[in-house]
């Protein structure tokens, strides 16, 4: 309640907000959705959060080297 959740309504702006926020991250979009996210949720992760995917393959199939490169896990 302290976040300003009002019932029925959207608790988060965005999915950035919502990576900053979170200590556990759950990646749970279509494959086109996670590859238009993407952006976002890398640029708002920090050391010391969990990242899940459900599958990831738009994601990282380039990329495979993303938590050395920035830095950030």
């Amino acid at each position: 309640m302290r976040d300003g959740w009002v019932e029925g309504k959207t608790l988060f702006e965005d999915i950035g907000e919502v990576v900053r926020k979170s200590t556990v991250i759950q990646y749970l979009l279509s494959d086109a959705g996670q590859k238009a996210e993407w952006p976002n949720v890398l640029k708002n992760l920090h050391k010391g959060q969990a990242l899940y995917f459900s599958h990831g393959f738009s994601v990282v199939f380039k990329e495979q080297d993303w938590r050395h490169s920035t830095g950030r896990c």
